[in-house]
C-alpha cells in the first residue's frame, strides 16, 4: 500500500492561496518543503502546477487534471486519483491545491503542515482536520527572522480504527 502524505503551509485561518498564488514567500518553509519532497513523487492539480510554472526538480511530478488535452514535458498527467497513485512511487506527497487536498485527505496517512501564525488575504483554504481522525504527532515552533513570523512545523498522523 502506498504511503500518502499531504504537505501544505497554512495561515492561522487555514488559508493556502490567493487565486493561483501563495500569499507569502517564506524561504525557511520552501526549504522544509524541498527537504520533505526531494526524491519523492508529488501529486498536484493543474492550477498548482501552473502557479509553480515548471516541474519540481529531482521529483516525480504528477499533475491531476480533468483536461484531457493538457500535457507538460517532464510531468506525468493523470485524470483520476487512481491513475495518479499508479504513477506514484511508494511514498507520495500531495502538494495542492484546495480541491486536490479535499480529494486526498481521506486517503492520507500523514499531514505535514507549516502553520504560519499570521493572517493573510486569499480565497483558497485547506480542508478541516477532523480531530477524530487525526492526532498531532509532532510540533516544532520557530521564529523566522527573515519573514518576521512565527511558524509551527506540525505532523499529523491518522488515528487508525481499532
Amino acid at each position: 500500500m502506498k504511503k500518502i502524505y499531504i504537505v501544505s503551509a497554512v495561515d492561522e485561518n487555514y488559508l493556502i492561496g490567493n487565486d493561483n498564488s501563495l500569499p507569502w514567500n517564506i524561504e525557511i518553509d520552501k526549504k522544509h518543503f524541498r527537504k520533505l519532497t526531494l526524491g519523492k513523487s508529488v501529486i498536484m492539480g493543474r492550477k498548482t502546477f501552473q502557479s509553480i510554472g515548471k516541474a519540481l526538480e529531482e521529483r516525480k511530478n504528477i499533475i491531476l487534471t480533468r483536461n484531457t488535452s493538457f500535457s507538460v514535458e517532464g510531468c506525468l498527467i493523470a485524470h483520476s486519483i487512481e491513475e495518479a497513485l499508479n504513477f506514484a512511487d511508494e511514498e507520495v506527497f500531495v502538494i495542492g491545491g484546495e480541491e486536490i487536498y479535499k480529494e486526498f485527505l481521506p486517503l492520507a496517512q500523514k499531514i505535514f503542515l507549516t502553520k504560519i501564525h499570521a493572517a493573510f488575504m486569499g480565497n483558497k483554504y485547506f480542508p478541516e482536520i477532523n480531530k477524530k481522525d487525526w492526532k498531532l504527532e509532532e510540533s516544532k515552533k520557530i521564529f523566522d527572522k527573515k519573514s518576521n513570523l512565527f511558524l509551527e512545523f506540525q505532523i499529523y498522523k491518522r488515528i487508525e480504527d481499532i
